[in-house]
């Protein structure tokens, strides 16, 4: 989706979700397919990286009303630094939700957040963190960030 990085991948499903119709109350949330594309960027300081999608079941839930989404399922994806070739694989399974009306995404469990330098902040980032990030869709700045989190740079750089 970011096509420049995988929280993009999945905002480019929240487009989708936002046009959606508004669901009766009393209906059941739709579920849709949230396929993931690879990707690459200056996700490192010192080298480019490739996203490239392992194992994508992840699917979209949007529950009455609209306001709310939710995705889950499985994602694996290979990162690879493009210099070197070494790669690495990693579970990227979240789940997360979207607020619409407050404008957030919330990742909890397993996340990759893989953004060039401007994207998250003055840095690039890519790294993979387990517990809750949230962001603000608008600036893609993010909110809050509890738990643990893995400096995939340093680890994709070590020969």
């Amino acid at each position: 989706m970011i096509r420049r990085l995988l929280i993009v991948t999945v905002l480019a499903a929240l487009g989708s979700a936002a046009g959606l119709a508004p669901i009766a109350a009393a209906d059941r949330p739709t579920k849709e397919p949230l396929p993931g594309s690879d990707f690459s960027g200056q996700f490192c300081a010192d080298f480019p990286v490739l996203v490239h999608v392992v194992s994508d079941k992840e699917f979209l839930l949007t529950f009455s009303g609209g306001e709310r989404a939710m995705f889950a399922g499985q994602a694996k994806l290979e990162l690879t630094n493009l210099d070197t070739g070494k790669s690495i694989t990693v579970n990227a399974s979240g789940p997360g939700t979207f607020s619409f009306d407050e404008g957030t995404l919330t990742f909890r469990g397993s996340t990759l957040l893989a953004g060039e330098a401007g994207f998250f902040g003055p840095s690039p980032r890519l790294t993979l963190s387990g517990g809750q990030i949230v962001l603000d869709l608008a600036t893609n700045a993010i909110l809050s960030e509890t738990g643990q989190s893995t400096d995939l740079c340093a680890v994709l750089a070590d020969p």
